[in-house]
């Protein structure tokens, strides 16, 4: 079961998130505002976020969502308005937005997303995992030679980690 924060400072919009997930087998985790936002990343950990971008305060949902990659650069967030623009779609990617959909919301294509998102997260985190424990296994230590073509390769592989190349 996943964790999936929902922000917006529409209480109906909250309520009708909160009923929608629950059906689809999440836990739905409400805030207001950005600030709120903010605390319940903190607090909760969610594994997704789905945020409004035009909030009333201080910040706006682009400004939360930096704040909350600053929190959580994993953590996946889709961007939600009812005034879609190009820019704005533009920024929200840009700002790390994992996707952005347009209200009023057509369910069955937020529930692809969110699946979408979670499987997303889920691979990545897997990918993070495993290239943790390759780099445990094959660590410099861990290559044997002592011969000369050996140390020859030593030196390759030293002067090309200190360039960028592929």
């Amino acid at each position: 079961m996943s964790k999936i924060l929902v922000v917006d400072d529409e209480e109906k919009v909250c309520w009708a998130f909160e009923q929608f997930l629950e059906t689809e087998g999440h836990t739905a985790i409400i805030a207001s505002n950005a600030q709120d936002a903010l605390d319940k990343v903190a607090t909760e950990s969610p594994d997704i976020v789905i945020m409004d971008i035009r909030m009333p305060g201080k910040m706006d949902g682009i400004q939360a969502l930096a704040e909350i990659k600053k929190l959580d650069p994993e953590i996946y967030v889709i961007m939600m308005t009812a005034f879609s623009d190009m820019q704005t779609t533009i920024e929200a990617m840009q700002a790390g937005a994992y996707d952005y959909i347009i209200k009023p919301l057509d369910l069955d294509q937020v529930s692809v997303i969110i699946q979408k998102a979670l499987k997303s997260r889920e691979l990545s985190r897997e990918l993070s995992l495993l290239r943790s424990e390759v780099m445990g296994r094959y660590q410099r230590d861990h290559i044997v030679g002592k011969s000369q073509a050996m140390q020859d390769i030593y030196k390759l592989i030293g002067t090309l980690t200190m360039n960028d190349v592929t």
